[in-house]
């Protein structure tokens, strides 16, 4: 186990904790401490720049691998996006570099996008909606619909408006 402050280069600190399968095919899997967002995550010391400065900072696997097998660190305002869509995934072969809309896209292209009940902090679930709707349709208060799905009012406010969970389809009449 390295100590603190290890001397060594970068890429033998980041490719020791990667789990490349025999033959170099399919998901090449960081092993190490993840973000909570589930990507690889690395401290790191000085990063070349293409500018020719080195930047002190904190890095993502997929963002690392990049530049180990690249030369340079992506800009702040590039994703380093996954053909595999596996968060802890490090092969190059599987990386490719978009804007943030771009990575958007090919999320909801594949069905990974994370809204409705499939959302992390959904407390709503798509047989609540018409119902919901039902009642703030009627006349009742948010804060009131609210109270009985435990969820804060604007949530309530937002379905009842029709900007969110526009996915469901709205209830026979």
């Amino acid at each position: 186990m390295p100590r603190k402050g290890d001397a060594r280069p970068l890429a033998d600190r980041f490719w020791e904790k990667v789990d490349i399968p025999h033959g170099g095919f399919g998901c090449w899997n960081w092993t190490a401490g993840l973000n909570t967002s589930g990507y690889g995550f690395l401290h790191l010391r000085k990063i070349p720049q293409s500018d020719g400065s080195r930047l002190s900072r904190s890095g993502t696997s997929n963002r690392i691998a990049w530049m180990l097998t690249h030369g340079s660190y992506p800009e702040k305002d590039i994703s380093v996006c996954h053909t595999c869509d596996n968060p802890k995934c490090c092969n190059p072969a599987h990386l490719w570099l978009g804007t943030h809309s771009e990575n958007m896209r090919d999320m909801s292209e594949k069905g990974r996008a994370s809204w409705g009940e499939r959302g992390f902090h959904a407390k709503l679930k798509e047989s609540d909606i018409p119902e919901i709707r039902r009642r703030y349709d009627g006349g009742e208060s948010s804060p009131s619909i609210a109270r009985s799905f435990d969820v804060h009012y604007s949530s309530i406010y937002t379905v009842g408006k029709r900007t969110s969970w526009k996915h469901v389809p709205e209830a026979p009449r």
